[in-house]
Formats: structure tokens, C-alpha cells, sequence
């Protein structure tokens, strides 16, 4: 018996339990992985459960290797697929389950934010297995079965296929974000809606903070008195946004920011005026639909409101002056332009 303890003591000291958990991380798996595995290093070691971090072992795939890790023993096995640039998979390895995967969304410019989600959802999912709580993943889809290579025979000359070169982690994405849309606004109960073009350059400096600058085009609004009239529109803006992930593939941009507004009026009868400046603060909401890794779907409304009255006047012909000095009755309010004024813009943006 004494012996026996002694063995039993032995085997312990020589062979300690490992941590419950273990994050492989290859070569090639890239930055975002080699990230991911430096956090485990600094937090996972110490936490509980405890995580190690190793390598894959060359020539099996990675569910193989972690089902191999496991036979060795341990509660689960973590690795991180970050092969595609606009999402992310964390797949996970339960030792006494099937094999589970949680997709992660990125954002361009927010790569960041996307792998501190990779290891919130790594370290939630650890606590859970061991514990022996449900998991926030779902079951991953069985992978194909290999096909075996048959054993070739002495007489056989066999010629070693060339060794594949790992493929470049993908290229960080600048955040710059390109777009062109329609653009509809009012100006007055006399001109209820005008339509444009929108086209807007936007940057991603931050975690969920874009900044740019846009320009709009409103064709002419027309009336009949006085013959020919028509008031056209330019318009300028620098803004700021914040960017709320809603879903998947969806997100909401709320924008704001001062605006300039180059108008002018033109008449058949009474000439056209000079181009005046007006002065606005604008904001709005803009729904962002991605499509496709690079493409998106726009659609927004909101308000421009102008820090002066504006009112597009016009004078009898012959009284002279621009802007008219004309009073009385030859002083006419053509356009009762609207201080607050609604607007609409549907689109695409490309992001680099």
C-alpha cells in the first residue's frame, strides 16, 4: 500500500493537470489571431479557467488537432479563423461536445473592437463549458471527411508535390468610405420637393467615430410668376458621426455638422440675382446596409435647419438692383423659404 501511494504521489508530481482550456494559434494564422493569443498570454494564464496557448501540429486539420488536444486532456479547445476581412469566426472545441463557431462582424476601421469581442466571447464560452453552462455558439457545420492517401509501395517513385505557401494575412482595411446617392429636400410650400445628387468622403479615425465632408446638388425648383423663375441650390458640409453596430450586417449612423448653402435665383423677365451664402447646421440618420464586404446600402433622413430667414424676392421689371432695393409694390416674395426643412438621401457607399 505504502508503495502503491508512493506511485500514485510519483505520477502526480511528474504529470500536473493543465489548464482546462487551450487556444491554438498557427504560423499562418494571422494578425488577428496572433492578437487574439497574445491576450490569452497576458490575461488567460492567470484567469479560471485557466488557458494555455500553443500551435497546432502540422499536417492534421484544425478540428483534428483540437480533437487530439483533447484526447491529451482539457475541457475545450479555442481557434480563430480571421481569413475573411468583414467577418470573423472563433470556432470552439467542448472535449465532451461537438464542435461550436460564433461569427464576429468587422467593420473597416474597427478591427480593433472586433477582437476585443473575439476574446470577450472566448472567455464567456471557457466559463461556460466549464461550468457547464450553454454556451453562446452554435454548432459549427461538419467538415468534409479526407480522403486517405494510400501507402505507396518500394517500387514506387513518388514525387513530393510542392509545399503551398501560406496565404498573406488580409490587408487592414484605411477606413475611408466613399459616397453617392440621391438627395431630396423642400424649400417652400411654394416648391414642396426638390431632388439631387449627394456625394460624401468619409474617414474612420476611430472605434465608432467617422468625420468627413459632403457636397449636394438640388436641381432647379420652378414657378410660374414671374415667367421662368427657378431657384437652384449647392451645398457644402463638414461632419461627425457616431456608428451604432445594430445586427449583423446592419448599422445606424447618426451625422451632424455646419453646412453652406451657395443659392441664386434666375428669371426670364427679370435677369438672375448673385449667388448668396446661407448658413446651416444639419443632422441625420442614416440606416447602412452591408451588401458585401465593400459595398453598402444607405438610406437616411433628416433636418437642415438655417440660421437666418431666407425669402427668395423680386422686383417689378425696371426697378433696377440686385439684390432689389424695390419696396412697396414693386416688391415681390417669390420663395418663402422654410428655416427647418426635412431632406432624404438613398445610396451606395464603397469602404477601402
Amino acid at each position: 500500500m505504502i508503495a502503491l501511494g508512493n506511485a500514485l504521489l510519483a505520477g502526480a508530481l511528474a504529470s500536473p493537470p493543465g489548464p482546462a482550456i487551450t487556444v491554438q494559434v498557427a504560423d499562418d494564422d494571422g494578425t488577428a489571431a496572433a492578437e487574439l493569443g497574445a491576450l490569452v498570454e497576458r490575461h488567460g494564464a492567470q484567469g479560471s479557467p485557466a488557458m494555455r496557448l500553443e500551435a497546432p501540429p502540422q499536417g492534421l486539420s484544425r478540428a483534428d488537432a483540437a480533437r487530439q488536444r483533447c484526447a491529451q486532456g482539457g475541457r475545450a479547445v479555442f481557434w480563430l479563423d480571421a481569413a475573411r476581412t468583414d467577418e470573423w469566426r472563433l470556432y470552439a472545441q467542448p472535449c465532451d461536445g461537438r464542435l461550436l463557431v460564433r461569427e464576429i462582424v468587422v467593420t473597416p476601421g474597427a478591427e480593433q473592437a472586433a477582437l476585443e469581442a473575439a476574446w470577450l466571447i472566448l472567455r464567456g464560452s471557457a466559463i461556460a463549458i466549464v461550468e457547464g453552462h450553454e454556451v453562446a455558439m452554435h454548432e459549427a457545420p461538419a467538415e468534409p471527411t479526407p480522403t486517405p492517401v494510400r501507402a505507396s509501395t518500394p517500387a514506387t517513385t513518388t514525387t513530393a508535390a510542392p509545399a503551398k505557401t501560406a496565404a498573406p494575412p488580409p490587408r487592414r482595411a484605411i477606413g475611408l468610405r466613399l459616397s453617392l446617392a440621391y438627395a431630396g429636400e423642400p424649400l417652400a410650400a411654394q416648391l414642396p420637393w426638390r431632388s439631387g445628387l449627394f456625394g460624401g468622403i468619409g474617414w474612420t479615425p476611430r472605434r465608432r467615430l467617422r468625420i468627413g465632408a459632403w457636397y449636394e446638388w438640388l436641381a432647379p425648383g420652378h414657378r410660374d410668376q414671374p415667367a421662368g423663375f427657378a431657384v437652384w441650390q449647392h451645398a457644402i458640409a463638414l461632419w461627425a458621426a457616431g456608428v451604432l453596430p445594430i445586427a449583423k450586417r446592419l448599422a445606424l449612423e447618426l451625422r451632424g455638422g455646419p453646412e453652406l448653402v451657395i443659392a441664386r435665383w434666375r428669371s426670364d423677365a427679370l435677369g438672375r440675382s448673385r449667388p448668396r451664402p446661407i448658413a446651416r447646421i444639419g443632422a441625420d440618420a442614416t440606416l447602412q446596409i452591408a451588401l458585401t464586404r465593400v459595398l453598402a446600402l444607405d438610406v437616411g433622413a433628416g433636418l437642415a435647419v438655417s440660421l437666418a430667414d431666407v425669402d427668395y424676392i423680386t422686383c417689378a421689371a425696371g426697378s433696377g438692383g440686385d439684390p432689389p432695393p424695390c419696396s412697396g409694390a414693386d416688391r415681390r416674395v417669390t420663395v418663402d423659404a422654410w428655416r427647418v426643412r426635412p431632406r432624404a438621401r438613398a445610396g451606395f457607399s464603397v469602404q477601402f
